[in-house]
């Protein structure tokens, strides 16, 4: 048996294995439109994104801030069950995916996605 080129498989979880289609929203609510490629860059961007992302603030100041820092003209309450909502689940197959690389090689994944999106059973 031939030793693989690779000793891990690393996924992305958003938008490779898992749906986070639910952003199209927020994007919707932006005066003017923009494409999804402005969206996702002025996203990467907003202090209130990296501030949240990386741990610097709660909930409630993310939110409050994507409202400051988007323009939005929405409840702070409307937000935060928007946003909640982005994850829509795995993609068809992709679990299936993970189960038959796993088999043959470790995997690991990375994500941004956090504990508001994957909410206790």
């Amino acid at each position: 048996m031939t030793q693989p080129a690779f000793d891990l498989i690393l996924f992305d979880l958003g938008g490779v294995l898992i749906d986070i289609s639910g952003s199209r929203e927020m994007q919707e609510w932006l005066e003017p439109a923009i494409s999804k490629a402005e969206f996702w860059q002025r996203w990467l961007h907003a202090p209130s994104v990296r501030a949240f992302e990386s741990g610097r603030c709660d909930m409630d100041a993310f939110i409050t801030g994507l409202i400051e820092d988007f323009g939005f003209q929405v409840t702070p309450e409307r937000l935060k069950e928007s946003y909640t909502q982005w994850v829509r689940g795995p993609f068809p197959g992709a679990l299936e995916l993970v189960m038959t690389l796993s088999a043959r090689m470790p995997i690991g994944c990375l994500s941004n996605t956090n504990p508001c999106h994957w909410p206790p059973n």
